[in-house]
């Protein structure tokens, strides 16, 4: 019986069409959840994710996800495990509503620190909530996006979410940037173990805002590559990972941490016509790089 739902689900998930299946089933889902719980569109909910309290709008994407699932990226959730020790420090650079920032925060404990970044006001009032439904004074938030510079960018319309219906909602506001290595001159730190970076094509211009952070504490990252146009968006991680190479990192697979022989197998890794993949970096044993 076992082996039967096996091949069954495997076939599915060779089907041409299974995305479209994908949709309509956890529509149908959501429906049900909704239904059930006597919800209104939109209207949130507190659920237990693997020992983790989260405000859950059945609606979004990454909620509904983790309402299914208990989780949320996966393959970045068994990258910080196997990495982030006890005690440890984390960064986490667009926090969005805070799943992977739970996960840190559990994995560091009460002695370690989570430093959450999240520059959107829906998202990181969102993040706020759900930190506030569990014990976890090891984080602290900053809203503020991580790049290159320190300014304050021109009001534009910043998405609200992830529709499962597609609907795109946006609400006009000013996104404050600023740089790892500045925020951490003014709350020092004397380790950072682990940063997850996921910034939606800034990657980047984080790495170099960086620098000092990286020469200094070594440590892994997990972060987005192949943002872009699919016209540039090999280039686009090429330019990051030679840069991230400079100061002594190799690359690996999330989840299993399996090494990449060098750059060029990272990039023939990267599936054609997709938006983003994410990358491990970690820096070699033993290497240190001049400031």
């Amino acid at each position: 019986m076992r082996n039967a739902a096996l091949l069954a689900f495997d076939l599915y998930r060779r089907l041409p069409f299974r995305a479209v299946l994908d949709a309509i089933v956890v529509r149908v889902l959501v429906r049900g959840v909704r239904l059930r719980r006597g919800l209104r569109r939109g209207e949130m909910f507190v659920h237990d994710a693997q020992g983790l309290r989260m405000n859950i709008d059945i609606d979004q994407r990454i909620d509904s996800r983790i309402y299914f699932t208990g989780t949320w990226e996966p393959e970045t959730v068994e990258t910080a495990r196997r990495l982030l020790p006890q005690g440890g420090v984390a960064i986490d650079v667009g926090a969005n509503i805070g799943f992977v920032t739970l996960v840190m925060a559990r994995l560091v404990g009460p002695t370690g620190r989570v430093i959450a970044f999240e520059p959107a006001d829906w998202t990181y009032a969102r993040l706020q909530a759900n930190l506030a439904l569990n014990a976890v004074p090891q984080v602290t938030t900053v809203q503020a996006g991580l790049s290159d510079t320190e300014e304050t960018c021109p009001p534009a319309d910043i998405p609200v979410g992830y529709r499962l219906d597609g609907r795109v909602e946006t609400r006009r506001q000013a996104i404050r940037l600023a740089t790892l290595d500045a925020y951490l001159a003014q709350d020092p730190v004397t380790r950072v173990d682990f940063i997850k970076c996921d910034t939606d094509g800034f990657e980047t211009r984080v790495v170099q805002g960086a620098m000092d952070t990286l020469r200094r504490f070594r440590p892994a990252i997990d972060l987005e590559l192949y943002q872009g146009t699919p016209s540039d968006s090999r280039e686009v991680a090429e330019r990051l990972l030679r840069l991230l190479a400079t100061l002594g990192y190799g690359f690996h697979r999330p989840g299993d941490l399996q090494a990449y022989a060098g750059i060029a197998a990272v990039l023939d890794a990267l599936p054609p016509g997709q938006r983003a993949a994410n990358v491990v970096a970690i820096a070699a044993a033993g290497t240190t790089v001049p400031g």
